[in-house]
């Protein structure tokens, strides 16, 4: 908001540029002072490791990250990673045989796009170990956005997750299943 209302500000002195006619020194600081202030508002605002590049200055992006119990139907695993634009994935297994068919499809996919996969173990049958888990992703991504998926993994995971995501600042979502 804060930035919009400097670039309206801005916009309104180049719009009325014609009474700085005068002072054409007053005009071209109150210009710059404005722009530096929103490029210094959206710099604080996403600060984070993506960046764009823009007219020499760095605005940084968050990540978007999800955290996924990695559950028997791959739809409700893959559909909001694709649908949200996540940047990267992180995979709580609970069980450590590579060779287990969901799994190997939903890597198998996630291979062919640009979303990073990252995978933790997680005893999704244990309420304090799955709230532990999540808990401690997102802090160590404190300047990410986190979206936490409910609709996969285990009832007990889903309760957890939704605590883990109420004891933070991560967003929970839940998938329905395809009829």
């Amino acid at each position: 908001f804060e930035a919009a209302i400097c670039v309206f500000v801005s916009l309104v002195i180049f719009e009325r540029s014609w009474l700085f006619s005068d002072a054409p020194d007053l005009w071209e600081r109150l210009c710059h002072m404005t722009i530096l202030r929103s490029f210094k508002f959206f710099d604080e605002t996403f600060n984070n490791e993506q960046t764009i590049e823009n007219m020499n200055n760095t605005i940084t992006v968050p990540d978007r990250i999800h955290i996924v119990p990695l559950g028997y139907e791959k739809d409700r695993v893959l559909d909001p990673l694709r649908d949200l634009k996540a940047d990267k994935v992180i995979l709580l297994i609970h069980d450590d045989d590579e060779e287990l068919w969901y799994r190997r499809e939903v890597k198998n996919e996630l291979r062919g796009s640009t979303i990073k996969i990252e995978e933790r173990d997680c005893d999704i049958f244990d309420m304090y170990g799955t709230i532990g888990t999540i808990a401690d992703i997102i802090d160590n991504h404190p300047d990410d956005d986190i979206y936490v998926n409910l609709a996969t993994g285990s009832k007990v995971t889903a309760i957890g997750g939704m605590i883990a995501c109420m004891l933070t600042d991560a967003t929970p979502y839940y998938v329905r299943a395809e009829r």
